[in-house]
């Protein structure tokens, strides 16, 4: 398994920490071996597509390269902005990309989700991942009001200052249900970083994806959405 990280640094490590925890294993030698480039040097996404900042494509190719090189079979990238790139990336290596963001449609759609919310960066709104990717699945996509509160709040996380961020999170993970959001996505990998699930049942891309690797290596089949 290769990870494309450091996208940020922290949700690197807990979307490692959420492939161990759900591989079946009663010993070491039953967890999946990982090779990770955890690269906080990426440049910023969001600033790179709103305000044409540092271009990351040519970092995040280097990086895929040395994974497919180290001998991974196949990459996930705990980013969701990452994939507004996704296609750049996937032609320069010759191993899959697990594409975050359409398998959570799909795991959404094979769930019969019809309006889901979502809390994510301004650039991944801007450029409408998420919309997309629902939309061909016929789910109806909901933004919280306060979509630059919630981008604070992800930098917030960023800089590893987390009670401000969580309780901007748990607002609007309220205000989206108030809405009519039958779930929400955590479009964004510092979402998780703050906010429990015990306190706001969102939709993990992240864990979707840590599923997808178990499956595809160990060939173990968990529930995409729990």
């Amino acid at each position: 398994m290769g990870i494309l990280g450091g996208m940020g640094p922290e949700a690197t490590v807990y979307f490692m920490r959420k492939i161990i925890e759900l591989t079946p294993a009663e010993k070491d030698q039953d967890h999946i071996r990982m090779i990770v480039v955890n690269d906080p040097k990426t440049p910023d996404r969001t600033a790179a597509i709103l305000e044409g900042g540092e271009n990351p494509v040519p970092i995040l190719i280097r990086n895929a390269k040395l994974l497919e090189e180290a001998g991974a079979d196949l990459i996930a990238v705990p980013c969701n902005t990452f994939f507004f790139f996704y296609e750049e990336v996937q032609r320069a290596v010759s191993i899959p990309i697990i594409h975050m963001i359409e398998e959570t449609a799909k795991a959404l759609s094979e769930a019969n989700v019809k309006r889901a919310g979502i809390l994510a960066t301004k650039g991944t709104l801007k450029t409408r991942l998420y919309h997309n990717a629902l939309g061909r699945k016929g789910i109806e996509l909901i933004e919280p009001c306060d979509v630059e509160g919630v981008m604070r709040a992800i930098y917030e996380v960023k800089a590893g200052k987390k009670e401000y961020a969580r309780k901007k999170f748990l607002e609007s993970f309220r205000e989206l249900k108030e809405k009519g959001a039958e779930v929400v996505i955590a479009g964004c990998t510092e979402i998780p970083l703050a906010l429990s699930r015990e306190e706001a049942p969102y939709v993990d891309p992240m864990e979707i994806v840590a599923k997808i690797v178990i499956r595809e290596i160990k060939g173990v089949e968990l529930k995409l959405l729990s």
